[in-house]
């Protein structure tokens, strides 16, 4: 079997070059700067994507940004804030936010709690808690 040989055309050198695989001191250790370079270049990179995705998979719709906000602000803990949202589930279409922002909504959301029923005596004692933290004068 014959093998094909590539003959490639060498450009003539200055003088000798030295040890093959030797650096070169004419490129003075550029070789390793542009290695460095295209490393850091990679993982900006990386992370570029990794922050877009984290950015992108933590993007809440403006009114539960604003909720839990506002909430965070008025100082209610996880359970509480889950209170509102149950709360404003069971007040129909009210939002979260809108309950803690007015107290006659919040009012409402209570009495339309109590009238369904169907929610443990825990939940409605909890509901009760958030309102007299938030609108004290909405508990008769």
């Amino acid at each position: 079997m014959i093998t094909p040989v590539v003959v490639a055309a060498v450009a003539p050198s200055a003088g000798p070059r030295g040890l093959v695989g030797a650096p070169d001191p004419a490129l003075g250790g550029v070789e390793l700067y542009m290695l460095a370079f295209a490393v850091a270049t990679a993982l900006l990179a990386v992370l570029l994507v990794a922050w877009a995705l984290w950015t992108k998979r933590r993007a809440k719709p403006p009114a539960d940004a604003a909720f839990d906000t506002l909430a965070r602000r008025l100082g209610l803990g996880k359970n509480d804030r889950e209170t509102v949202r149950v709360r404003a589930a069971s007040h129909g279409e009210a939002k979260p936010v809108a309950l803690l922002v007015s107290d006659s909504a919040l009012r409402a959301a209570l009495v339309e709690m109590e009238k369904q029923g169907g929610m443990s005596g825990e939940h409605i004692a909890a509901a009760r808690r958030v309102v007299t933290r938030l609108a004290p004068e909405a508990v008769a």
